[in-house]
């Protein structure tokens, strides 16, 4: 696991001081070791955080045994033993024992077509130096990042946007997707907060020339791979045994691993998964809260109890939280959107002290259909019926759960319902009660993928919906993940973002995700059955905080909200278009979370702490 950084100047050699410090901007990302290497034209810089083979041969840039591919690389590749096998039986030799000379040998060997044959997370960049080209590629769920600017001089690629920034990228603001940012809380595809700055797409691969001509390809496509997977006979089975598996290649490592466990489905599973394969001496790490409403620790470490592993702790609140806010902002690029990332970066912090690699639940929600948000397309047919009751019995203005749900029913437009599924705001209440007009619904990429969801389960608005996320919230969630993670120096690994799992779920009849008071059927009738009870019957809370008191009560949070007008970011976009003092004066005045003053918090925080970290003047 590693942070990359490289340039590619079209008319001349590359800055080698800007380079450095390009790299050393990531430092966080690999503090084992760093590496440089510069050619006519081409630029490439490393730092290694050490997990397979931790000897000086897995040093980067790593070179092709011919010399002529010259190799980044992020991640883990875990099915690399098999893969080295096939290798040597066709006559390749190996001079290391890491996974890192496999992929390269591997792409020698068999060129873009290779990434199909791995099972890992990975961002790489291989510089052929015959053709004078470069190749960058993402995995296929996107759990590394990568990020690339073009212009007419250079192509400028990196593991962070800060690092772009620090080599000379201009941080201009992208003000049109402010409107995405309102809306759905985080821009999703290939843009950013940033005008200049690109995410590469997951899945997909691209190759840079030196007259600036770049070609993106799609190497992997969810909606082509479920249609041409064959019947699975026994799902139960096949899920068993396919997740066991998963749970095992990310074991893969000759370091410590730990596991994020809270008291929910998902993280157990993982959990109980390791346990029944004799891994032992596992460390696992949770956050707890002193207020017991939020807290999971106790079922945690009950659990943990049972299968002889070690548990660990942190309560991450107050003083100590607002520093890591500030801290999980600078990470993470642009304004946080889950608000959680604070306590995964103190407790990835906590951990480094005994682990650098950490598992995670992360996933299953999206593919196993876990989020209770979900069942109101389970239950479209009650829609009618419900809308009356609403309109008829004054609930609405007392509950905010049946509040939030009749703001979304009236949006009556199925296509944006789903789009706006995981939002805290709709449609209605932008118009009706904050008055703001103009905000663009529908962002291009966010259709794009509803349209492609369609053709993969017509007629099936459920199914439709967890395609959507599965392409969207899911990678503002894997930037979480990585950068909350990364930013303490820590790996972390997804068991249930195994493509074998993706593709073949993908397949299976609604009955096996949508059944059950939980839903994820498949997994509650598998490894879910050989959980005690107590953790069966638990309704998982998650990193809820009670973020509407500490931004009243504390004083740092405070300090945002009493000067939210005089942030220049809310003068640029649709945000000038915003009534501050008129939002602030009605969240005062009562007493209930309200999200839009909670994100318009966060990106304050955002937009005054992060550029001052990197060194510049707020764009």
């Amino acid at each position: 696991m590693c942070g990359i950084a490289g340039v590619m100047n079209f008319n001349g050699p590359v800055d080698e001081a800007r380079l450095i410090s390009m790299r050393d901007m990531i430092t966080h990302r690999g503090p084992d070791d760093s590496g440089l290497w510069m050619d006519e034209h081409i630029g490439l810089a490393h730092r290694r955080l050490s997990i397979i083979d931790l000897s000086p041969a897995g040093h980067q840039p790593f070179f092709s045994a011919n010399k002529n591919l010259v190799m980044l690389y992020n991640g883990e590749l875990y099915n690399y033993i098999e893969l080295k096998t096939e290798l040597e039986q066709l006559g390749y030799l190996f001079k290391t024992h890491s996974d890192t000379e496999v992929l390269l040998t591997y792409f020698q060997h068999a060129g873009p077509m290779a990434m199909e044959k791995f099972n890992g997370m990975f961002a790489i960049a291989i510089w052929n130096r015959e053709k004078r080209e470069l190749f960058v590629a993402r995995d296929r769920v996107g759990v590394k990042p990568l990020y690339y600017c073009l212009s007419n001089n250079d192509f400028v690629f990196a593991s962070e946007p800060k690092a772009m920034i620090k080599y000379g990228v201009p941080a201009a603001l992208n003000e049109r997707g402010f409107d995405e940012l309102l809306a759905f809380r985080f821009i999703a595809g290939p843009n950013t907060i940033f005008s200049n700055i690109n995410k590469l797409l997951p899945g997909h691969y691209a190759t840079i020339t030196l007259d600036g001509k770049i070609k993106h390809e799609r190497w992997w496509h969810l909606g082509e791979k479920i249609a041409a997977h064959s019947t699975i006979q026994n799902p139960f089975e096949w899920f068993s045994d396919t997740f066991t598996s998963s749970v095992k290649y990310r074991m893969v490592s000759d370091v410590q691993v730990g596991v994020l466990l809270s008291a929910g489905l998902d993280s157990t599973s993982v959990t109980k998964a390791l346990k029944n394969n004799r891994f032992d001496n596992i460390e696992t790490f949770n956050v707890a809260f002193k207020n017991r409403q939020y807290d999971e620790s106790v079922l945690a470490e009950r659990f943990c109890e049972d299968l002889d592993y070690r548990f660990n702790k942190i309560y991450v609140e107050k003083d100590e939280l607002a520093n890591y806010v500030e801290d999980a902002s600078y990470h993470y690029d642009e304004p946080l959107v889950h608000m959680n990332d604070p306590q995964i970066l103190a407790i990835s912090k906590f951990a480094k002290s005994k682990v650098s690699v950490l598992l995670s639940g992360e996933g299953a929600d999206e593919f196993l259909g876990g989020y209770i948000r979900y069942k109101t397309f389970q239950h479209k047919r009650w829609w009618p019926l419900i809308n009356s009751a609403m309109g008829a019995v004054n609930l609405v203005t007392s509950n905010p759960r049946l509040k939030k749900l009749k703001s979304y029913l009236d949006i009556n437009n199925v296509g944006l319902m789903q789009l706006m599924n995981s939002s805290n705001i709709f449609m209605n209440d932008w118009v009706e009660k904050y008055k703001l007009y103009g905000i663009n619904f529908f962002p291009e990429y966010r259709l794009k993928i509803l349209q492609e969801a369609k053709s993969v389960y017509p007629g099936n608005y459920l199914r439709q919906l967890l395609y959507l996320d599965q392409h969207t919230y899911l990678q503002s969630l894997n930037d979480r993940n990585d950068r909350a993670t990364m930013g303490a120096s820590i790996e972390c690994r997804e068991p249930f973002m195994d493509y074998r799992l993706m593709e073949g779920i993908g397949t299976l009849k609604d009955d096996f995700l949508f059944r059950g008071e939980k839903n994820k059927y498949l997994l509650a009738n598998t490894i879910g059955k050989t959980l005690p009870e107590y953790i069966r019957k638990f309704k998982k809370v998650g990193f809820s905080v009670p973020w509407h008191t500490y931004i009243k009560t504390e004083e740092y949070f405070r300090h945002h909200l009493f000067n939210l007008e005089h942030c220049d970011i809310f003068k640029a976009g649709i945000f000038n278009k915003l009534d501050i003092k008129k939002l602030r004066e009605e969240f005062l005045t009562h007493n209930q979370h309200n999200p839009l003053i909670t994100q318009l918090v966060f990106i304050c925080i955002w937009y005054e702490s992060y550029f001052k970290r990197i060194g510049i003047p707020s764009p």
